[in-house]
């Protein structure tokens, strides 16, 4: 979506099958976080005007130490926080220093005033092939935990979501 806006895009994912598809939805810059230095990348290819970010922690750190002046930054979860040792981000004075804008929300406090004119805009763009998308379906509310731990660990391949029943 970022890219149809004229956006260059530059995306990371944990794997090399996530980074294909990633690389397939039209983002300029790809490259598997796992197996690459994000900083390296970042300081090669930045400097950065926008970040979305679900991960925080380092990853967090990286893009602020990346950012442009008066770059914005829009937080939508903080994933790292359940991987292992929280990671204290150690350059949070160049929030003032580069006049970073940062806005962070938690989708279900926005989706009342905004779920109608996203079915109506996403659903629009899926009917077209303008947006693709992928699903992780479990099968069995007994499984609902495994999926989880497969989104924090990022085994999920797409959007994860449990099929409780067929009807």
């Amino acid at each position: 979506m970022a890219k149809a806006k004229g956006l260059r895009v530059i995306a990371s994912a944990g794997s090399d099958e996530k980074v294909v598809f990633i690389k397939s939805l039209g983002a300029g810059v790809t490259f598997n976080y796992k197996t690459e230095n994000t900083r390296d990348i970042l300081a090669w290819e930045g400097p950065i005007n926008m970040y979305w970010d679900s991960v925080g922690g380092e990853a967090l750190e990286v893009a602020i130490g990346a950012a442009s002046v008066g770059a914005r930054f829009i937080e939508c979860g903080m994933i790292s926080i359940f991987t292992g040792e929280p990671y204290h981000v150690k350059n949070l004075f160049n929030i003032d220093a580069k006049g970073l804008k940062i806005s962070g929300f938690i989708v279900s406090s926005l989706s009342q005033s905004h779920q109608s004119h996203f079915y109506e805009m996403f659903l629009k763009l899926v009917k077209e092939g303008k947006h693709k998308y992928k699903e992780d379906v479990t099968k069995g509310l007994e499984r609902a935990g495994h999926t989880i731990i497969d989104v924090i660990t990022g085994r999920n391949k797409g959007k994860s979501m449990i099929l409780v029943g067929e009807e």
